[in-house]
């Protein structure tokens, strides 16, 4: 979106329907962290990664993202493609050689002799000479890297020796003024100091892209030619904008880069890719543009290829949602050599996930034609992310408790393949793992036809059912592999196969656990409700809920949560609801697989019928911004009310609001040790995949986490803590004051 659509953007944007509204979002919950490798030490450089080298890799280069080639920057101190240097601050002349650990040394401010003359009380001149000891130092700057330094002339002597001359008499007596041991604050201008840095060797041929400020997704793309695609926008390799506050902010936002390439020596080359405006995302303007850039390594410059105006279709006369082909060869002399790159960037509003263009089946390969634009392949075109008819995620005792679990499985699993070639090629069994146990999938029809080719095939006859039993009895995960097996030419198998995790813990979810958007009203007392259909009549112990960051700080708003029993098909009598005295705010969690968990007042339970309703009353006009997952329509679930009665949404999605119950999950991870002191602490979320936040805690206390064995996993200060490398599982979390007394204790899981 360009400037000249800045302003117009809130007014002209947002899609209204009777004030229901959806709304882009700011911040990428696709996203689940940044890479924290390239995050330099602000003071020094130790323990820092400092640079990275890239091996060259060879035609053809070819990526259709189902599965991840990006760089992975997460590297650890000891990893074997992981090298170091240690420098040292204080040298030899020659700096060859490091000083001692033990040396303390001054430069000539703090090391010679003053002479101080003295008349009728006043100082009339000062004369300074230097100690004739010093010694050449070479002083290294152990602040940046590349590491520089200097020689210079430091003394041992860290003091300075005071003269006075008074009324024209020498004192014999010599003041001294010491800096070293002498207070606090005297001490030596020079010790010994060391920093290490670390250089990752990042030669993995499998991995093509050297950045990721472009996101990797399966999510935004529509109707994509096979699973997975790489989407530029507004938002950086954070989650979050590159610029926050007014809409007018444009300019150069994602861009993706290859690693080096070898094309010395090669003839026809071509660069083949297919893109496509806005999918589930926001539809760029006529100025949005996405570009195509290569470089020519022997000039170290970087040239426009195609753009707003003579490139591949960017233009402005692209229709959103259409896949287009863009053919580039590439016949400069000086970019046929070892070492040339290509990239895409995008021109973008750099406040939020806005303009998008997604790319995929990016080609780039010798001996090809102007002609040689047909994809041979056949791919999975989106993933499945459950076998349960309308839920992605039920509470375990729930499903296990069932008579017949045929009853919520599906009848049968919708997949989507797409034949991109010009024919139609054969198609072989295709197979099914469950936890390692493999079942054999049916043949749909002789042939993958050319385009989409809708695939079926049934789940609830055994042995899709998913047994009922398992160790440990309050979660269960169940990994599922699914592979359409096509014809031996098929080219790339690897988009041939979709993988899910079934999960079974305590709450019931629709959405896959990602937001394409923010839906909300902007009324007074309006009301949002969502409707669940249960396996069995429990007690709910709270809501999870993911809102979604906005340029608008809503956190502050109050909204009552409330729960509404079934009435004939829409929401009927209120059988809780936040009273104005203990009301909820919107507390964000924008990130993938990261939610806010509201508990009830007073922390009460609520019992529910199998069917009941969760949602809000807000009590402002302003828009909440719950987010909503474009990819799973469970829009007759959601109504609201403004003043008129209750109406089913006109917008196609699920909203990202998880009911939990109070199940032996819950028993357990709610379990809590507080001791004499009265406090107020809560870990959150739990469960949790990547980070828990402890509230309460002080600067002073200290943190311990056990797995269920008794071995500490963590033992740290602070109040948030990284969780994302445990095994899945319970774990123990005790807090200890600076006493040493435990002072609370609980139960998280990590899933």
């Amino acid at each position: 979106m360009n400037k000249a659509f800045g302003l117009l953007f809130i007014l002209i944007f947002n899609i209204t329907f009777s004030q229901e509204k959806l709304i882009p979002l700011t911040t990428n919950p696709y996203i689940s962290k940044k890479s924290p490798v390239q995050t330099k030490n602000s003071h020094n450089i130790d323990s820092t990664f400092q640079s990275f080298t890239y091996g060259n890799i060879n035609l053809p280069v070819w990526d259709d993202f189902s599965i991840n080639k990006f760089v992975d920057y997460n590297l650890g101190y000891t990893d074997a493609n992981v090298t170091s240097i240690l420098y040292y601050q204080l040298m030899n002349s020659g700096n060859t050689t490091a000083l001692s650990s033990s040396i303390q040394l001054c430069d000539s401010t703090h090391a010679r002799t003053d002479t101080v003359v003295i008349e009728n009380g006043i100082e009339l001149s000062r004369g300074t000479s230097y100690f004739t000891t010093g010694i050449p130092v070479f002083v290294n700057d152990l602040n940046s890297y590349p590491v520089n330094g200097q020689t210079k002339t430091l003394y041992n002597e860290c003091y300075v020796l005071i003269d006075s001359i008074i009324e024209g008499v020498p004192d014999p007596t010599q003041d001294t003024l010491w800096f070293i041991g002498q207070h606090p604050d005297s001490l030596p201008d020079f010790t010994q100091d060391s920093a290490r840095v670390f250089f990752g060797n990042m030669n993995n041929p499998n991995n093509i892209w050297i950045d990721d400020y472009a996101c990797h997704n399966y999510r935004y793309a529509k109707n994509p030619k096979s699973l997975g695609v790489v989407t530029f926008d507004g938002v950086s390799n954070d989650g979050y904008p590159y610029e926050w506050g007014s809409a007018n902010s444009y300019g150069y936002a994602d861009v993706l880069t290859s690693k080096p390439i070898n094309l010395s020596g090669k003839t026809n080359v071509y660069l083949t890719f297919l893109y496509q405006a806005k999918g589930y995302g926001n539809s760029p303007e006529t100025f949005d543009s996405l570009f195509l850039e290569f470089y020519d390594p022997n000039a170290d410059k970087w040239f426009n290829v195609g753009g707003i105006t003579n490139g591949f279709g960017v233009d402005g006369d692209v229709a959103d949602d259409v896949w287009y082909t863009a053919h580039v060869p590439i016949t400069q002399s000086v970019l046929l050599v070892d070492g040339f790159q290509f990239r895409f960037r995008n021109k973008a509003t750099l406040t939020g996930l806005l303009d998008h263009w997604h790319i995929d089946y990016v080609n780039l390969r010798d001996n090809s034609t102007d002609a040689d634009t047909i994809i041979d392949d056949i791919a999975i075109v989106e993933p499945l992310n459950s076998f349960l008819i309308d839920y992605s995620a039920v509470p375990w005792d729930h499903y296990s408790n069932l008579s017949n679990p045929n009853s919520v499985m599906l009848s049968s699993a919708d997949l989507t393949v797409s034949n991109n070639h010009t024919s139609a090629k054969l198609q072989n069994n295709g197979g099914l793992l469950i936890d390692g146990n493999s079942f054999s999938l049916p043949v749909a029809n002789a042939n993958w036809n050319v385009g989409l080719n809708p695939y079926s095939f049934g789940v609830n006859t055994q042995p899709y059912v998913f047994p009922q039993t398992f160790p440990g009895d309050t979660m269960a995960s169940f990994n599922v592999k699914i592979n359409v097996a096509t014809s031996s030419t098929n080219i790339y198998d690897v988009n041939d196969t979709t993988y899910f995790n079934q999960e079974f813990k305590n709450f019931y979810a629709y959405d896959d656990g990602t937001a394409e958007t923010a839906y909300g009203f902007e009324v007074y007392n309006a009301r949002l409700a969502y409707k669940f259909d249960t396996y069995e009549a429990d007690s709910l112990a709270g809501i999870l809920m993911k809102f979604i960051p906005s340029n608008e700080d809503i956190s502050n708003n109050i909204f009552l949560l409330t729960i509404w029993a079934d009435d004939n098909g829409q929401p009927g009598e209120i059988i809780y609801q936040d009273s104005y005295f203990q009301p909820h705010t919107p507390n964000y969690a924008g990130n993938k697989n990261q939610y806010q968990y509201y508990k009830f007042n007073n922390n009460e339970f609520v019992s529910v019928p199998k069917t009941f309703y969760v949602g809000w009353e807000q009590v402002e006009n302003e828009m909440l911004y719950i987010g909503m997952d474009l990819n799973h329509d469970h829009s007759d679930k959601i109504f609201y009310n403004i003043g008129g009665g209750w109406v089913n949404t006109s917008f196609q999605g699920s909203l990202i609001i998880r009911p939990v119950f109070s199940t032996k999950l819950n028993s357990t991870l709610t379990t809590k040790e507080n001791n004499d002191e009265d406090l107020d602490l809560s870990i959150y979320p739990n469960p949790s995949q990547d980070f828990i936040t402890v509230n309460g805690i002080s600067n002073t206390d200290r943190i311990e986490i056990r797995d269920l064995s008794g071995r500490i996993v963590l033992s740290d200060t602070g109040n948030r803590f990284d969780i994302q490398n445990f095994a899945n599982g319970i774990y123990i979390v005790s807090i200890y004051n600076s006493q040493n007394k435990r002072i609370y204790s609980d139960k998280i899981m990590k899933y």
